[in-house]
């Protein structure tokens, strides 16, 4: 006889060893012997199903009002009872999941505490968002949650550029939110702060109120003068008063400067003075407006330990035109080019120089014989932002700088063309360039090409926005040929150009391939305004690592690693 047993559970069979004794006599009885063992069999095999651990059969926290769908729509926060019950709630729920995926079977039950695995699934991801750790995001997180582009604005200090928040912004959010923006410090510490001439400033209880919840976290500040004051123009009246009463709330926090700018006449810089000895945080510090003679005299800014960048401001402040500073400190500075040489005679320890030219300097203003090359044997990095001088005075400026540490070169916006000046350059410095980056630039192919024959040592070169005709076909098939920068890595090309796809996927096909000697690594390349043929795009997409973007009419390839791509952060330009 054959009996037929419910299983309720796979667990079942892990009873069925203790049935058999009992059911094997069944076999050997007569049928009346066999039909009552049979309903013996039967109750012991239902109470031993009921006496079983229910798989997903458990009691889990949950919240009825408001539900747990509004209180994650509303982002409304469980109560510390709630957190600690939710938390072991979920704890329950993922090993309750862990049993149920690791026997492979599972049946519904008409059960109000039996939970499949999608309904657990489900639990576990609902709770779990409720208690998002939103306190603990980055900082750039937080700012992109909290902060809508029409609401804050930017500040330039030099080529930094710094965010500054306004108040208004958290009344644009929920309650919830409010009270995590509130209580983050990070948004509360950048200002931007008007020093009027002829009125107050409206709001100090609002500048108290940002201070206060800033709390100790780095402040970033730019003082303007409103309207800036000219040179020599004598004190208005009651405006010294006026800006120390705005002033007066950052002074007590001092001690938290990080990123200053601020006016550089006298009258103003003196409301200043008692943040002297106590910069301990200040890091970055620029100047606005011209400096006169007085402001010479305020040594403020003398003992700032770890200040590190500095812009003089765009007046072709001088050195000797500047309050005090520690220039033996300064790794970094954003000067205009007529002030190169007198800037690195006094820096020592300087590792970045971003020059800056200026299109209303003419050329005859700057006379090669006046400054001798200044020698710097720690400048890594030069930045030479032309702002489209067409005049070649800003590029000249390198035959005026002899840095043999050089590594990177930077040339952005360079309208006006001295090609001479970079080999001069390396030649005279004994150096290794290792990056070029040309950026913006009116530059003819035949210069490239002789540009590049005398960097053999370049493994990182960027072509970002010059004229249409500075890459063509003689350009590439060059490169296509290793004797034409053998230790090129990395190539970033964006722009639009006049050569063939077909030339560009044969250079790039020829410097990837896996037998070369010194293989190219890195392409970054977006191509505007071309049609990509269907043959072209399979060669693109067998290149090494390849990435690309089909997005007409921008084409975007890359290939290789994101590991640094510093060079391609305008923000520092």
């Amino acid at each position: 006889m054959i009996i037929i047993l419910p299983l309720f559970s796979v667990q079942v069979f892990h009873y069925l060893p203790s049935l058999l004794p009992v059911l094997s006599p069944v076999f050997r009885a007569s049928k009346s012997a066999q039909q009552l063992l049979a309903q013996k069999s039967f109750a012991c095999l239902r109470s031993s199903i009921d006496s079983m651990p229910r798989l997903g059969s458990i009691e889990l926290f949950t919240i009825e009002r408001p539900s747990i769908r509004d209180r994650l729509r509303d982002n409304i926060l469980p109560l510390d009872t709630e957190r600690l019950a939710i938390r072991d709630s979920i704890a329950v729920a993922r090993s309750r999941l862990a049993e149920l995926e690791a026997s492979g079977l599972h049946f519904p039950r008409k059960d109000p505490h039996y939970h499949g695995p999608a309904a657990l699934r489900q639990y576990i991801s609902d709770y779990s968002s409720l208690l998002a750790p939103i306190r603990l995001l980055a900082v750039e997180i937080l700012q992109a949650i909290f902060v809508h582009p029409d609401l804050h604005g930017f500040e330039r200090m030099g080529p930094r550029i710094i965010t500054m928040y306004r108040r208004h912004v958290i009344g644009k959010v929920s309650h919830h939110w409010r009270e995590v923006a509130r209580g983050t410090p990070e948004l509360w510490s950048s200002f931007q702060v008007k020093l009027f001439v002829y009125k107050p400033y409206p709001d100090l209880e609002g500048l108290r109120l940002r201070l206060d919840r800033s709390k100790g976290v780095p402040l970033s500040i730019s003082f303007d003068l409103m309207p800036p004051k000219q040179v020599d123009e004598p004190e208005r009246p009651g405006y010294t008063a006026r800006v120390a009463e705005t002033v007066a709330p950052f002074l007590c926090h001092a001690e938290r400067w990080a990123h200053v700018a601020l006016p550089l006449d006298s009258v103003s810089i003196s409301v200043f003075a008692p943040v002297q000895d106590r910069l301990l945080r200040l890091e970055t510090l620029a100047f606005i407006g011209a400096a006169d003679r007085l402001s010479r005299e305020v040594r403020i800014f003398a003992n700032a330990p770890k200040l590190r960048f500095l812009y003089p401001g765009r007046n072709m402040n001088p050195p000797r035109n500047l309050p005090p500073l520690p220039w033996h400190q300064l790794h970094q500075v954003y000067i205009h080019w007529m002030v190169t040489a007198e800037f690195v005679a006094v820096t020592p320890k300087l590792r970045d120089i971003i020059i800056m030219g200026g299109p209303t300097f003419d050329d005859r203003q700057f006379s090669p014989t006046l400054s001798p090359p200044s020698s710097s044997p720690t400048i890594q990095k030069i930045i030479l932002h032309g702002e489209s001088d067409k005049s070649r005075a800003a590029t000249k400026v390198l035959n005026h700088i002899n840095a043999p540490q050089l590594k990177e070169l930077f040339l952005v916006q360079c309208a006006g063309w001295d090609p001479p000046s970079i080999p001069a350059l390396i030649q005279r410095s004994g150096c290794s360039l290792e990056t070029l980056v040309l950026q913006g630039g009116f530059l003819r192919p035949v210069d490239l090409l002789a540009l590049l024959s005398e960097i053999p040592t370049l493994s990182t070169l960027v072509l970002i926005d010059n004229i249409p005709n500075t890459v063509t076909n003689r350009v590439l098939d060059e490169l296509t040929l290793t004797a034409l920068l053998p230790g090129l890595r990395t190539f970033v090309m964006k722009a639009i150009h006049l050569f063939t796809t077909d030339t560009l996927l044969t250079m790039l096909e020829r410097r990837m391939a896996l037998g070369s000697p010194s293989p190219l690594i890195n392409i970054d390349i977006t191509l505007l305004d071309r049609d990509v043929a269907a043959s072209n795009l399979t060669r693109f997409s067998a290149l090494p690592g390849v990435v690309s973007t089909h997005a007409p009419p921008v084409w975007h390839i890359f290939a290789g690693s994101r590991r640094d791509w510093r060079y391609t952060d305008h923000s520092e330009l």
